[in-house]
Parts: structure tokens; sequence; C-alpha cells
């Protein structure tokens, strides 16, 4: 790995590589189709919360990016992007150097981004303690659904708004 995940303080960086790695077991949970998805979906979001508390209560996360509340959208958006940004330098950086990267900052950030959205979408505001916390029921159901659907949403066909006479605006 390159320099912008090795500047990264060693406990964020074990948190990043818990985190990526839920990610993609999530990923290949939903892609596998298991009778059980949702019991497993639960799990793993179980695992990510425990690693979310952490990683917002290091001294990282509250000193160098102003978060500190798991279930707080801002602050989820924050460190997601501060990862996917992190990323990017450190993809540009190996690709310009011919070096190996990592894809952990990459599936942290989108793990934290996602979690934002889907607690905007549950209309979670503020500290509560957990993505889970609250949500039951037919709730809980619709959350689960909806990170489903975001993982398995497949591009529809769109519209360009034509511009100079362009007169085919379909994507295909």
């Amino acid at each position: 790995m390159g320099n912008r995940f090795d500047a990264l303080p060693k406990k964020v960086q074990r948190l990043v590589k818990k985190l990526a790695d839920i990610q993609r077991e999530e990923l290949t949970v939903v892609r596998a189709r298991h009778p059980d998805m949702k019991d497993r979906m639960m799990k793993l979001i179980g695992q990510g919360d425990t690693v979310v508390n952490e990683l917002m209560a290091s001294k990282f996360a509250m000193e160098e990016l102003g978060v500190c509340y798991p279930d707080s959208p801002d602050d989820l958006q924050e460190m997601g992007r501060f990862f996917l940004g992190e990323y990017a330098l450190e993809r540009l950086f190996a690709e310009e150097n011919g070096e190996e990267y990592s894809e952990d900052l990459f599936y942290a950030g989108a793990y934290l981004k996602q979690g934002a959205d889907v607690l905007a979408d549950a209309g979670c505001n503020g500290p509560a303690g957990s993505m889970l916390d609250g949500l039951e029921g037919d709730e809980l159901d619709r959350m689960l659904d909806r990170l489903i659907q975001d993982f398995t949403d497949t591009p529809k066909e769109g519209r360009i708004v034509p511009l100079f006479g362009e007169h085919d605006n379909r994507i295909q």
C-alpha cells in the first residue's frame, strides 16, 4: 500500500480494513441471494456498527475530522468522503508510479456513505447509538430492502439534454 493509507494511525488502518471486509461480505451475500439474506445482512450490519462506533470514538475521528457520532448522517458522510478522497489520491499515486494499491479505503468509504444515506432516508439526524437502534418491524424491513436494492440496482435507460442541435438523446 502507498503512503496515504500508511499515514493513517495504525488503529484506523485496522478499522478501515475491517469495515472494507464487512462491505465486501455484504456484497457477496447480496449477490448470492440466499434465502436467509436479510438475517445475514443484519449480522453484518451489527458488525459494521461495532466497527463504525470504534472508528468514530477514535482520536483520529474527533481531532482530525471533527466527527464522533456513528448515527449521524453528516458525520458518516464526512468520514466516508475523507476515505474516498484518500483512496482516490492513493490510487492515483500508485498508478503514476506503477505500484500496487489497496481497495480498503474505497470499500470503507463506500460503506460509510451508504450508511449515511440509509440513516438519512430513515430520518435519523443525531446521536442514538447505532444504525439499527430504534428500527423494528416494517421500518427495519424497509431499511434492509433499501440497502439490498442499492446493491442490486441496475442502471436504467436515461436521457441526455440535447445540446447544439443533437437529436438522439437516449443512453444505450
